[in-house]
């Protein structure tokens, strides 16, 4: 099966599209094309090109679009991204990570910096983060969203409080989103109310027991249960819903604040480069 033939990246939660993934060898991707990006992991690309980008990001490390990173730059420079269909190359995609919070983290870490490096504010407020907002309401899968929340709550608290930018922030923005998503599988597991088979050592007193029960069951209990049951789902459906705003909501806020704060940092680099360059200029003029 296929694993790479190129890809593109979906632009609003900059996520990536590999094309051909997971489908059968067939000749279909034989044929070579123009393509937005290529994995990193069986890659050609001239010498010169690398010394004048300076290789890959090393801010992407340990792995995750340090490849779409290198290919938007090179786009960039006006070069094309070329897959190869004659080429073939077995990887062992994610043996690094696997797929838990590790490879989680790793990939919405990266995922956010190459939004945050690459996309205009304007794309960031107006189809980033409505995107992720989507994205994390929808997604079922625990460790995604325990993972990219951390990611959004920890960038914010770098480009805000200045902390020290290392991976210990993520473990302690785990516990609330954790606890949160816990309470509602609890919820989810216990909305079915059942009516309870009466037992007893004596087969005589059971069956008799049954047959009375039956009659009141039937009229009365029956109803009443299935009542309750109707509620217990609405609740349950309820509470997921207002847990996933919720963690859509904390992703939202976090992400713009980190937005807006990387943007003022930019502001203010320009603003110094522009005061150096006036300086310079006076002492010309002297």
């Amino acid at each position: 099966r296929i694993q790479h033939a190129g890809g593109i990246v979906k632009y609003g939660a900059a996520l990536v599209e590999t094309f051909g993934q997971g489908q059968i060898d067939d000749g279909r991707f034989d044929e070579s094309y123009e393509a937005e990006f290529v994995t990193g992991a069986a890659l050609a690309v001239r010498r010169e090109i690398v010394e004048k980008l300076g290789g890959f990001d090393s801010s992407f490390f340990p792995g995750y679009f340090e490849d779409v990173d290198l290919c938007y730059r090179v786009r960039q420079l006006g070069y094309k991204i070329w897959y190869e269909g004659t080429a073939t190359a077995f990887h062992y995609e994610g043996a690094a990570f696997g797929r838990g919070k590790s490879y989680y983290r790793a990939f919405h870490r990266n995922r956010l910096r190459f939004a945050l490096k690459h996309f205009s504010t304007r794309q960031l407020l107006e189809e980033f983060l409505p995107a992720e907002r989507a994205r994390l309401m929808n997604t079922t899968e625990k460790a995604d969203r325990l993972a990219a929340l951390a990611v959004f709550q920890a960038t914010r608290a770098w480009f805000l409080q200045g902390e020290e930018k290392d991976m210990s922030l993520l473990d302690e923005t785990d516990s609330a989103q954790e606890r949160l998503i816990e309470h509602i599988a609890e919820v989810k597991q216990n909305w079915l109310v059942e009516e309870k088979p009466f037992r007893s050592r004596l087969p005589f007193v059971a069956i008799f027991r049954e047959r009375i029960n039956s009659l009141s069951t039937k009229w009365y209990v029956k109803p009443i249960l299935a009542q309750q049951v109707e509620y217990n789902a609405a609740v349950s459906r309820a509470i997921e819903d207002l847990g996933n705003i919720v963690a859509g909501k904390i992703a939202a806020d976090d992400l713009e604040a980190s937005t807006l704060a990387s943007r003022l940092i930019l502001v203010e680099e320009r603003l110094i480069r522009i005061e150096i360059l006036l300086e310079k200029l006076a002492e010309k003029q002297k």
